[in-house]
């Protein structure tokens, strides 16, 4: 981050962010029609991975998560404050419109639980090896289910959504202001030091959202979430142009230390 943004620090509900957030509403942030649905922060289809027990029972007790405003077993993993963003979308935006983008996601997350071990030992990622023949636009559908997740938790905050952020969501091939990086854990934060491939893999979670100012305006945005030990950064930062993942066939991964974030962390029990 170029030292004229200048930090504020992890969001929450942080005041020092109050002059930029909008007038409550209940419009979906994406189109504008009425907000009627409430997207799950981490998806249900990974809650109830981790939420399965060895009998095949899916228990929420199971999973366990730990933030800065609650920490202990799941009751739901269906609704709930502590699951899902606010009620900010309409339903055909967050159940039609982006299911292609929720698959996308699905088949990322499976390659990640399959060959976690693979992806952290290699310096690269294959786009081909997750995606196959339709991976440059299959990649460029994972960037959008994390720019939608972006916009989700922005509303939540009540605070302005890039409108480069929705034409992106809409069919636009690039998205210059946002950036979609791919990490892995260096050796000394990674899971595998203390636990199998498989109970690595069931660490899932959003690190704190870090905000950034330029000139008093709100102007960058970190928002980083993790698999085990691969780690995906979004980021925003207003007028600039950012690297992509979608822009490459095989991706360089860089090496993430991760020792002092607080997590917003979901893992089994």
């Amino acid at each position: 981050m170029s030292q004229d943004f200048k930090r504020h620090g992890p969001m929450g509900m942080d005041p020092a962010l109050d002059k930029f957030r909008l007038k409550p509403n209940n419009q979906c942030w994406w189109c504008g029609e009425a907000a009627t649905t409430a997207e799950h922060r981490i998806k249900r289809s990974t809650l109830k991975r981790i939420a399965t027990s060895s009998d095949g029972a899916i228990k929420p007790q199971n999973v366990f998560k730990k933030s800065v405003n609650y920490q202990g077993p799941l009751k739901s993993i269906n609704k709930g404050a502590q699951i899902r963003w606010s009620t900010n979308m309409c339903g055909k935006c967050n159940n039609d419109t982006s299911q292609p983008y929720d698959r996308a996601y699905d088949a990322f997350e499976q390659y990640v639980v399959d060959y976690h071990d693979e992806i952290c030992r290699k310096p690269r990622l294959k786009w081909v090896d997750i995606y196959g023949k339709k991976h440059h636009e299959l990649s460029k559908d994972l960037a959008r289910y994390f720019a939608k997740q972006l916009g989700c938790m922005l509303a939540t905050q009540r605070l302005p959504i890039p409108e480069e952020l929705i034409d992106f969501l809409n069919g636009a091939d690039q998205c210059h202001s946002i950036g979609f990086t791919l990490g892995v854990s260096t050796e000394v934060t990674s899971l595998r030091t203390v636990l199998s491939e498989e109970e690595a893999s069931s660490y899932v979670g959003i690190h704190e959202v870090q905000a950034y100012k330029r000139d008093e305006a709100l102007a960058a945005l970190v928002f980083p979430y993790q698999i085990g030990d691969v780690h995906v950064l979004t980021e925003w930062r207003d007028g600039e142009r950012l690297p992509s993942w979608f822009h490459h066939q095989i991706l360089k991964l860089t090496r993430v230390d991760n020792s002092d974030t607080l997590m917003n962390l979901i893992h089994s029990v």
